[in-house]
């Protein structure tokens, strides 16, 4: 009887361990998704040029979030981290104008998308973008087709900014992170 009692008892231990198992399993899946979608995904940086001031000045310490476009698509205004493509070992900081498929155009501190002028949030409303330099090695002649796996980036500070005007549109896989100011 005993042994009969013993060998009823075992697909219920079986299916204990199995349930113990798959919560187990869930609790790291969470534990890992937490931790790439959270905040454990962000490095510190120094901005090392003018080139986004006044919003973020030279030596100021910026937080990159590289998780931020895992899940979440890139936005107009948003700031973000790049390696531009003659620098592969420099992290440079711009701001998203473009999105892909539009065309850019600079005039007069306006930037229209598509031919429309578009409104800039109120944040932003103390810049003001030049369509030149008139430095040497500008590449760009308006309007601008940005690619559809790229955009087209500016400085803040834009007299003085290496950005999409002289590098052309940056490809997406070029943008590594959101940036957050500390």
């Amino acid at each position: 009887m005993f042994v009969r009692l013993l060998i009823s008892q075992q697909p219920e231990l079986h299916m204990s361990r199995i349930r113990q198992l798959q919560s187990a399993m869930l609790l790291i899946l969470w534990l890992l998704s937490t931790f790439f979608t959270c905040g454990c995904s962000r490095t510190a940086h120094k901005q090392g040029s003018s080139s986004m001031s006044p919003t973020i000045g030279p030596g100021q310490t910026i937080i990159i979030n590289h998780a931020a476009y895992r899940t979440a698509a890139i936005h107009r205004w948003e700031v973000v981290a790049f390696i531009p493509p003659s620098f592969p070992k420099e992290l440079w900081i711009s701001r998203v104008v473009g999105l892909p498929g539009e065309r850019i155009s600079i005039t007069n501190g306006r930037i229209l998308v598509n031919n429309k002028e578009v409104v800039m949030p109120v944040s932003l409303k103390n810049l003001y973008y030049t369509e030149s330099t008139g430095r040497t090695g500008e590449i760009i002649h308006y309007p601008v087709s940005v690619p559809t796996n790229a955009y087209f980036l500016l400085g803040d500070n834009s007299t003085l900014a290496n950005d999409s005007r002289y590098i052309g549109p940056i490809a997406t896989q070029r943008i590594v992170g959101q940036v957050e100011t500390k």
